[in-house]
């Protein structure tokens, strides 16, 4: 740890700064403020860290990388019996460059009871939803959508600005029944799972999470220990899950969100 008065040497070499990405634009004009001019800014949605960590990945072997990308018949029949739907807002940013949606990614925008702005032709306030508590539980209102109105094979969630890259290998095994869930890159980190959810958030949410399981699903009380205690974790609520495995894991975790909203109540702080 070097303070930034002690730190003259530097100045003129490749600085990484990760952080948060709510930290990142103060620290950037600190550090150019004290004469720093080679500054690589890195945060968990930045493309370089992304980089980083799917290097690590084939380093140490964890997943398969390196196939195709799908061909249009491969889309075709993952148009059949899967949608992943793709999450927006009346709040999202602009893209420096917009991807175009796969035939099996479908937009749809989430907290349309609490705006005017509609977006898409899909939207989490129709059928059985939960449209209303979106500033609460952001992208899963999608989710809470998907369970209750779609019927398909295989569901999966993304973001506008985060979406799954599938190659043939994936698809076929997606395909032919053999995968359970498809899951994201660990993002890394230094502290532990809880120590990072406390420094940018409250511990004793995290801590009222623990008492859900506790009293709702004690039989993960081991895997929630296990979670907190790694230094690493599947982000953004992006998955891709059989029906069977969609609909148990929905009815798991809407009963414990719901516990956790019930005895943490309103916050005043809109990040929070």
């Amino acid at each position: 740890i070097i303070p930034l008065n002690e730190a003259s040497a530097y100045k003129d070499m490749p600085v990484l700064v990760a952080l948060h990405e709510k930290h990142l634009n103060g620290a950037i004009k600190e550090l150019k403020d004290n004469g720093f001019t080679n500054l690589i800014p890195v945060s968990f949605d930045n493309d370089l860290w992304c980089d980083i960590r799917e290097e690590w990945m084939k380093i140490n072997s964890i997943i398969p990388f390196g196939a195709e990308m799908l061909q249009e018949s491969c889309e075709i029949k993952l148009q059949e019996g899967m949608h992943i739907y793709v999450v927006h807002s009346a709040y999202d940013k602009e893209l420096a460059e917009n991807i175009e949606d796969k035939l099996y990614e479908l937009s749809i925008q989430v907290g349309a009871n609490l705006t005017d702005n509609i977006m898409f032709p899909i939207c989490d306030n129709t059928g059985e939803h939960i449209s209303e508590k979106n500033k609460k539980y952001c992208e899963l209102t999608a989710l809470y959508w998907a369970w209750k109105n779609d019927k398909s094979e295989y569901i999966g969630l993304s973001h506008y600005r985060r979406k799954f890259i599938l190659s043939d290998g994936e698809i076929s095994t997606i395909l032919s029944g053999d995968a359970d869930i498809v899951v994201t890159v660990p993002v890394m980190n230094l502290e532990t799972v809880k120590g990072q959810y406390a420094k940018d958030h409250s511990e004793s949410d995290w801590n009222v999470l623990g008492q859900a399981i506790d009293a709702l699903s004690p039989e993960y009380k081991d895997a929630y220990d296990a979670v907190s205690n790694s230094t690493f974790y599947f982000a953004y609520n992006m998955f891709i899950a059989k029906r069977e495995v969609f609909n148990d894991y929905c009815e798991w975790l809407f009963t414990i969100l719901e516990y956790c909203e019930n005895q943490i109540g309103s916050k005043e702080d809109v990040y929070q």
